[in-house]
């Protein structure tokens, strides 16, 4: 059996977190599974699938995800392949335009590689935002500093495993 990859980039050690859970619900199902951080991986040979995350910043994933994704383009089609984000302003109960924006990042993203799976999932933030950011994106004021649902991450890992599987 090939391993499926769960690989991830993360700014404050969060999506790191999230990537971590998955892996481990995947392999509670069953599958072998390696997770890494994007920068640790040097070749997707030896992989039958991948779910690769990174946060949002500035609306789409961060720039070394985007580029990890790009690189690796003729592989990750080959494969079944599944993404995963954290927003805090999307759970945060944002603006629309800015919850669209993020969507359409992803949505393309995720036809850049044939994704069979797009899912987002609540950020964590280090300090409260300040009134004019919240105030820009909208975000509640009452929102709490981390919005990971853990329950949620390792409900998708195993709706993903038979079709990480195959």
């Amino acid at each position: 059996m090939k391993k499926v990859l769960v690989a991830y980039r993360s700014k404050t050690g969060s999506t790191a977190e999230v990537a971590a859970a998955i892996g481990k619900a995947l392999a509670e199902k069953g599958l072998e599974v390696e997770v890494l951080g994007m920068d640790e991986v040097r070749s997707l040979e030896g992989y039958s699938a991948a779910v690769l995350g990174s946060p949002i910043n500035g609306m789409r994933w961060q720039p070394e995800a985007a580029s990890f994704v790009s690189t690796n383009a003729a592989a990750l089609r080959a494969m079944p392949v599944a993404l995963f984000y954290l927003s805090y302003i999307e759970f945060a109960d944002g603006r629309p335009m800015w919850i669209r924006a993020i969507k359409k990042g992803m949505d393309a993203l995720a036809a850049s590689v044939g994704a069979f799976a797009v899912r987002g999932f609540g950020g964590r933030i280090e300090t409260a935002f300040p009134a004019f950011a919240r105030f820009l994106f909208g975000t509640r004021a009452d929102a709490a500093p981390d919005l990971r649902d853990w329950d949620a991450v390792r409900s998708w890992a195993a709706e993903l495993a038979p079709r990480l599987r195959a």
